[in-house]
């Protein structure tokens, strides 16, 4: 085959090989580390806070769940009483070993759960992300949905209002998550496939519209857990440990690649703007 010909075709199908692959690994320079819960006694609680309460919500993290098996229940992030209004993040419920997003509000409560916690995928990264409209809540992992489903239309509640918890929930004993948390995103809004999809790899600059708190987790040390949104919603650390991160986040950079997914968004509300889902 002529050197041209050879040339034509690499140009031609070289992206199609870039579509989804992620960015080249960070700047060393970036700190980048996480916490680990222990599964015993670990957790951080955060102050009860508006902001953290609104009528729709996206919850966005990377999480790398422990090889040991979690307990009966597993909370990641929970902001809700013992079977009241709020939401959660799990890693577990009823020994299910399942990733999952629980809502509830002023209609029927909501679940989308579909990703298993198996042998072959814990102790890896996964890209967690929780969204609830008033008419629909989905669940991606790794920038897929695995789960999505239609309601009623229903707000979130919050009843009573609660603090924040992440890696445990009211009956602390029962209910503690074993593994890595890193880069915690709670948004004020439900937001798209699309926005979820495009900054999933890269760190935010902390002032983006609708950001509710966002944890960076680069502290490093003390016991503080520094929320870098305006809201500041920064929470104390008991028993969890500071750790080098790799989980797969990285600088923003000035002009935000196209990272696509090739997969079909037809099936999920929300595929377009915030606005206009």
């Amino acid at each position: 085959m002529k050197r041209w010909m050879v040339l034509l075709i690499g140009v031609l199908i070289a992206p199609l090989g870039l579509l989804a692959q992620k960015p080249s690994d960070p700047k060393s320079s970036v700190p980048n580390y996480c916490l680990d819960f222990d599964g015993t006694k670990s957790y951080v609680q955060i102050p009860r806070s508006e902001s953290l309460e609104p009528a729709e919500i996206t919850i966005e993290c990377w999480v790398k769940p422990s090889e040991d098996p979690q307990h009966f229940v597993s909370r990641i992030v929970r902001k809700v009483g013992h079977y009241q209004k709020g939401y959660m993040l799990s890693a577990s419920q009823g020994q299910n070993n399942f990733l999952e997003g629980r809502f509830y509000g002023s209609g029927k409560d909501q679940t989308v759960s579909d990703f298993r916690i198996t042998e072959e995928r814990s102790d890896r990264w996964h890209h967690v992300a929780a969204v609830y409209a008033k008419t629909y809540c989905f669940l991606m992992i790794d920038g897929e949905v695995v789960d999505y489903k239609k309601h009623d239309e229903a707000v979130l509640l919050h009843d009573p209002p609660v603090d924040l918890i992440l890696g445990t929930g009211p009956i602390m004993d029962q209910e503690f998550y074993a593994g890595r948390l890193d880069e915690l995103r709670i948004w004020g809004y439900s937001r798209s496939v699309e926005q979820i999809r495009k900054e999933m790899w890269f760190k935010l600059k902390g002032d983006e519209e609708g950001l509710a708190a966002y944890y960076k987790f680069d502290e490093g040390q003390g016991s503080k857990l520094f929320d870098h949104s305006p809201n500041h919603n920064d929470g104390e650390i008991h028993s969890a440990t500071w750790v080098k991160s790799e989980a797969p986040v990285f600088p923003e950079p000035e002009e935000m690649p196209t990272n696509s997914f090739e997969s079909d968004l037809r099936m999920v509300p929300g595929s377009g703007s915030a606005e206009n889902p």
